[in-house]
């Protein structure tokens, strides 16, 4: 089958020479008495009673109708349908049962498409006959809302006319409503003008109230604060920098405080100190404090003139000496304050401080004649000494001055 339609994919005058070599080949297969079968090509073995009287008539239908049928369609099925005799297309067993077989499948399927055709003609048929009866019931269900629309209609025109009579009612009423609605906005408006007065004397009686009640409350809460310690809060811990208003003075390795800081803070210092002169009526002689911020100075004054201390640096990397004489100089203000304080109240000197000052030392308690020996002492100056320890300093100092404040305040009553 397959060198058949191969055969037949090629030109005519292919075609024809492989006719003629098919045909010889044929030739010498009869001269050689072999029957072959149509669709495998095997070798056939007849019969007995074929072999001797028929044996050369099959061999020449066969012959026929190889050169008629096997390269025209190569299908069994066709052949056998256009053969003249049933030795047209010899065939073997095997080939014989797998045809009848193919053949019976392709039966059953088509009688179950046919029966398939069948079950939707007779649906089609009774639709049809559906189709009658509901034309017949439509019919009736029309003359039924033919009535019922004529029941409707009459229905319709009473209530038409009853329509009529309530809309020339609602006219009536609706004059009234437009009526009764214009003198209700007029004494809804007025009301609302009322109201609205009223609520804002109400509202501004409460906000005097209020505000007279938070006022004697602000008052009697500045009665109670001491308006020096708001103004330069102090706050000194064991751990951190002692701080003047936010201002951290000291210096540590681990901490990072920038120069501008540091001069603000002496600068707090130096003001602070200056208003409790001022405030008290104490003399600074021969010292002057002068706060200009980050740039303050105290001046001195002796037999030959004047000095000024700075109290301000601008690198951190080796500290010149004018600024440990300029923080000597302010722990020399410091005890000049003690010791004016003292004489104005009459109270003994170098008893305000809880942190004994002497010369350019400070200690970490009132020193006295019993505890001298064991008293720690640290250096106000930041030369030859460890920055923690100069930092210690700093915060005794500050603790120094915040007494200070509370004593000021103590006397004036602020």
């Amino acid at each position: 089958m397959n060198y058949t339609s191969s055969l037949l994919s090629k030109p005519n005058n292919s075609q024809s020479n492989v006719n003629s070599s098919h045909t010889n080949k044929q030739q010498e297969e009869k001269i050689n008495g072999e029957v072959k079968c149509c669709s495998c090509g095997e070798v056939l073995n007849l019969h007995e009673s074929l072999e001797d009287s028929d044996k050369s008539k099959i061999m020449e239908y066969s012959l026929i109708n190889n050169s008629k049928l096997s390269f025209v369609q190569g299908n069994i099925v066709t052949m056998i349908a256009n053969s003249d005799s049933p030795f047209h297309v010899p065939i073997c067993n095997d080939c014989h049962l797998v045809l009848v077989e193919n053949l019976r499948s392709k039966n059953i399927t088509l009688e179950e498409q046919n029966k398939g055709y069948k079950e939707c003609l007779k649906k089609i048929i009774l639709s049809e006959s559906d189709e009658n009866n509901d034309e017949i019931v439509g019919k009736i269900n029309l003359k039924k809302l033919q009535e019922k629309e004529r029941l409707l209609l009459n229905e319709l025109k009473q209530l038409e006319s009853e329509e009529k009579e309530l809309e020339d009612s609602i006219k009536i009423l609706e004059e009234k409503e437009s009526n009764l609605i214009c003198t209700e906005k007029k004494l809804i408006n007025s009301l609302k003008i009322h109201h609205g007065d009223m609520v804002k004397f109400s509202l501004k009686k409460l906000s005097m109230k209020l505000q007279e009640t938070f006022a004697i409350e602000q008052l009697n809460e500045l009665r109670k604060v001491n308006m020096l310690n708001k103004t330069f809060y102090i706050y000194v811990n064991n751990k951190e920098v002692g701080c003047i208003n936010d201002l951290r003075l000291g210096k540590l390795p681990d901490q990072s405080i920038p120069l501008n800081e540091f001069n603000a803070a002496w600068g707090q210092c130096v003001l602070c100190l200056h208003v409790l002169f001022e405030l008290l009526g104490l003399k600074q002689y021969p010292y002057q404090l002068i706060p200009m911020g980050s740039q303050s100075i105290i001046r001195e004054y002796n037999s030959t003139g004047s000095r000024d201390y700075k109290l301000y640096e601008s690198s951190w990397k080796i500290f010149k000496t004018y600024i440990d004489d300029s923080i000597s100089v302010y722990v020399k203000c410091l005890q000049k304050f003690d010791v004016e304080f003292c004489q104005q109240n009459n109270i003994v000197s170098g008893t305000i401080f809880p942190y004994t000052i002497r010369n350019d030392r400070i200690a970490d308690e009132v020193v006295n004649a019993s505890n001298e020996a064991s008293a720690i002492w640290y250096s106000i100056k930041t030369q030859f000494q460890k920055d923690e320890r100069w930092t210690k300093a700093m915060k005794l100092m500050l603790l120094n001055l915040k007494n200070a404040i509370m004593y000021a305040a103590s006397v004036k009553g602020i």
